[in-house]
C-alpha cells in the first residue's frame, strides 16, 4: 500500500473511483487541489482531496472503489492528510457531507452550523456549485488530532483478489 500525491497519469483512475462514489469531479483538477490516493501497486484504490487556503481547507471527496469498501481505506486516507495538513501548520480543515456525518464523526470531526464555514471557503467554486444547501457542514482543529494507529493494516486483511 502507497500513500501519496495523485499525478496525471492516474486522472483515468480517480474517474473510475469517482464515477463508482458518484462524486461530482467538477473542480477536481483544477491547480489549487491537492488529490491523494492509497494506491494497490500502481492503480489508486482510495482517493481524496483537499482545497488549502491559508492555514484552513477543505477536504472533499474522500471515496474507495467498491471492492475495497469496509477495510477501512477510507479512514486511512483522512488520517494522511489531516497529517499531511498538520506538517504543513494547518490549523482547521473542513467538509460538507450528505451521507458520512458518521464516519467523520468517528474521526474526530464535528458538525458546525453553516454560517460558520469560513467566507473564503463558502464561496468556494465546489461548494457553490457542487455541495447542497443542505450538507452537513463539519471540522476538525488539526493541531490536536492524533490518530488511532492500531489497525492501520487494512491491507492484510484484503483477499488477493480484492488487491
Amino acid at each position: 500500500m502507497v500513500f501519496g500525491k495523485i499525478f496525471e497519469f492516474q486522472h483515468r483512475w480517480m474517474n473510475e473511483i469517482i464515477e463508482e462514489c458518484n462524486f461530482s469531479a467538477e473542480g477536481l483538477f483544477d491547480d489549487n487541489v491537492h488529490l491523494y490516493s492509497i494506491d494497490q501497486g500502481a492503480v489508486p484504490a482510495c482517493m481524496g482531496a483537499l482545497i488549502q487556503e491559508g492555514d484552513i481547507a477543505l477536504l472533499r471527496t474522500v471515496g474507495n472503489r467498491k471492492r475495497v469498501r469496509k477495510y477501512g481505506m477510507g479512514k486511512l486516507m483522512v488520517w494522511h492528510i489531516l497529517a499531511e495538513a498538520q506538517w504543513k501548520k494547518l490549523k482547521t480543515i473542513y467538509l460538507l457531507t450528505d451521507t458520512a456525518e458518521k464516519f467523520f464523526t468517528k474521526l474526530g470531526f464535528e458538525t458546525i452550523d453553516r454560517s460558520e464555514l469560513p467566507e473564503v471557503l463558502d464561496k468556494n467554486h465546489f461548494v457553490q456549485n457542487v455541495c447542497s444547501q443542505s450538507s452537513k457542514v463539519m471540522k476538525i482543529d488539526v493541531p490536536s488530532w492524533k490518530a488511532e494507529y492500531r489497525d492501520v493494516s487494512v491491507m492484510d486483511r484484503l483477499s488477493d483478489d480484492k488487491r
